[in-house]
């Protein structure tokens, strides 16, 4: 009975203390900035935006068959 409240408290203690110091890095945030394109390992592409019915674009490459 003790080791069960020990490991209740041991994991209360994981949750409080180290689980937000670790979890923006479990986390991906998207930016704005594009780092590399596919031309950058040697593949053509082209940009493509695509209009939505609600007015919004999705941007993205495409990349043919190589």
């Amino acid at each position: 009975m003790n080791y069960l409240i020990a490991l209740m408290v041991l994991l209360s203690g994981f949750n409080l203390f180290v689980e937000p110091q670790i979890e923006d890095s479990m986390i991906y945030f998207p930016t704005k900035e594009i780092a590399e394109t596919p031309a950058s390992i040697g593949i053509q592409y082209e940009d493509i935006i695509i209009k939505t019915p609600d007015g919004r674009n999705i941007y993205g490459w495409f990349m043919g068959r190589g």
